[in-house]
């Protein structure tokens, strides 16, 4: 594995079962979702080494979402149909209380539920459940409650919790399948889309198969989950191009919308009129499962997890990106160029040796996650502490060995005598 210029990593943790999810507590101890087996927790000492390892939440059904709230006395977490919030003392590392706040979210298709409590208004939480398979028609009407993230008002659920489809409200819908969730500064919510596999172009009844470069992965500024839009994504009938030039009948560009079966009442011009721009491109079938940005002051980037994906050969994504960005004046998070030069605009971080290979093994990022609390570092301030910036992730290791690891890794901040490691 390769790491870029100027980070360095260690292993943590191994011999995980299916991690999905990955949080800290205010005392520093790691929380990791593990499907098919609960949340488990995971004692740090000084060094960053784990010296104590504790099942918090024993429950088979849990298959990948998992947050904490910023108070960090209540856990949240899912299976494919309900998601639970449990009271957790970081002291003693247990959780009780189990009490049930959404329901009705199971589907055949993506069976993942990504969780993510604000962090600017805690009483929200952003719930999100993907397409039920690559072409979900009847998704196109929001009471499906399918390719969508709701928001609900944790302080209105009542006993016995909410159903999703008819209850909270739209913060967007039209998203295939958005695994991703991050709040920028400002409180706005962004999402990163894994989009359609086996695309297609038909022009004059031919029709030609483009789905090696295309569609573009996406992300997506959501908004303020206080006030929320319904922004529609485009889908199931607008996707983005990545690869102009694989279409025939038209001149395209990265970032323009195109439909698979262009007719008079649905076409290229349909979407761009009728749906919401991403704000940055990512490579097709590369399958984004997380994303955060930087947590020190100075680091203005988003960090995405590509786990890669079965639809395209030779394979592609099995990193962690780095997107160049910046925060307005209030916070918001812009990307650093327009959206057609997005495509270039990111660099690697994390790499497999030979990406080529990775249909038959290698690692597989699936979540990330910064920062750490100054509590972790005795005898330095929050102010010091923020000269480090931790980044933890999840992944598969090589598929040979069925082995499942958690990594550290840690940025060099530039100093005023240049460079200077931080590990």
């Amino acid at each position: 594995m390769n790491v870029a210029q100027g980070w360095k990593g260690a292993p943590v943790l191994g011999g995980l079962t299916g991690p999905r999810s990955l949080s800290m507590d205010d005392r520093g101890h790691l929380l990791v979702l593990e499907r098919g087996k609960g949340v488990t927790a995971h004692t740090l000492d000084e060094n960053g080494c784990v010296v104590n390892s504790t099942v918090v939440i024993e429950d088979t059904s849990l298959n990948h979402g998992l947050d904490l709230a910023p108070s960090g006395d209540k856990l949240i977490a899912s299976s494919a149909d309900i998601a639970w919030s449990w009271n957790y003392d970081s002291a003693s590392m247990d959780a009780t209380n189990k009490t049930t706040l959404i329901t009705g979210m199971n589907n055949p298709g993506h069976t993942t539920r990504t969780l993510w409590i604000s962090r600017k208004d805690p009483n929200y939480l952003l719930v999100s459940v993907g397409s039920d398979g690559n072409i979900d028609g009847p998704s196109i009407r929001e009471e499906t409650g399918r390719a969508q993230i709701r928001v609900f008002d944790m302080r209105r659920i009542p006993s016995g919790g909410l159903a999703y489809s008819s209850s909270g409200e739209v913060m967007g819908y039209g998203l295939r399948n958005d695994v991703g969730i991050a709040e920028d500064r400002n409180g706005t919510i962004h999402s990163v889309e894994n989009s359609l596999d086996n695309a297609y172009r038909t022009t004059d009844g031919d029709r030609k198969d483009i789905h090696t470069n295309n569609p573009a992965e996406k992300v997506y500024k959501l908004g303020d989950p206080t006030k929320p839009t319904g922004l529609f994504g485009g889908y199931p009938y607008c996707y983005t191009v990545w690869e102009g030039e694989d279409f025939d009948d038209t001149d395209m560009r990265p970032g323009d919308w195109f439909v698979q079966a262009p007719n008079s009442t649905i076409n290229d011009d349909w979407c761009s009129e009728n749906s919401a721009n991403p704000t940055v491109l990512l490579p097709p079938h590369t399958a984004p499962l997380d994303m955060k940005f930087g947590a020190h002051e100075n680091d203005t980037n988003l960090y995405v997890s590509l786990h890669g994906s079965w639809n395209r050969d030779p394979p592609q994504g099995y990193k962690v990106v780095v997107v160049p960005g910046n925060f307005s004046r209030w916070g918001e998070w812009s990307p650093s160029v327009n959206l057609s030069a997005t495509k270039t605009s990111y660099e690697d971080l994390l790499t497999n040796r030979n990406e080529a290979e990775c249909q038959s093994g290698c690692f597989r990022p699936r979540r990330v996650w910064g920062g750490v609390p100054a509590s972790k570092r005795p005898g330095t301030t929050a102010l010091e502490f923020h000269e480090y910036w931790y980044h933890y992730k999840i992944w598969d290791w090589d598929c040979y060995f069925q082995r499942h690891w958690l990594h550290f890794y840690a940025n060099a901040w530039p100093t005023a005598g240049g460079v200077e490691s931080k590990v």
